[in-house]
């Protein structure tokens, strides 16, 4: 008795503590050329993430834009300084490296391309939400990434 318990409280735990992380479709996907710390790669405030990305439709909406070029500009997150230089820290790692990745969340703000050549200014707050992740080459949005990626 003790271990059917036992097992069935696992199992609950397992099924519960997987469906309260999982709480939306991703905000970004990204194949990230290169990064950029601002002012400095000790304590950056600001981030730049030059690359191709695929931004999830406005909530109620399903899917997501087409893939654009260019960079996302973004501001640490005030609820969470530490996460936010965090996973700008995975994503400086897999910038280049063909890896493509995604974070935050749809319905959350997640900033606009900028065009390559447009003057960095009025930083978005960056999106958090379960992590940066990366994602496997068979996803549709990695490949659609890759495709949209050839110049």
């Amino acid at each position: 008795m003790r271990k059917t318990t036992c097992a069935l409280a696992l199992a609950a735990a397992l099924v519960l503590g997987g469906t309260a992380r999982a709480s939306g479709p991703i905000g970004v996907y990204a194949l990230v050329k290169k990064v950029a710390l601002e002012p400095n790669g000790k304590a950056p405030t600001r981030i730049r993430i030059w690359g191709t990305f695929a931004l999830a439709k406005a909530r109620g909406e399903a899917g997501y834009r087409e893939p654009v070029q260019g960079y996302l500009y973004y501001a640490l997150n005030p609820d969470d300084l530490e996460r936010s230089r965090k996973e700008w820290a995975d994503l400086k790692k897999v910038a280049g490296t063909g890896q493509c990745v995604a974070f935050g969340e749809q319905g959350q703000a997640l900033g606009h391309v900028h065009k390559a050549n447009e003057k960095a200014k009025d930083p978005d707050i960056y999106p958090i939400a379960r992590g940066m992740i990366k994602v496997p080459d068979t996803n549709p949005q990695a490949k659609r990434l890759k495709e949209g990626s050839a110049p």
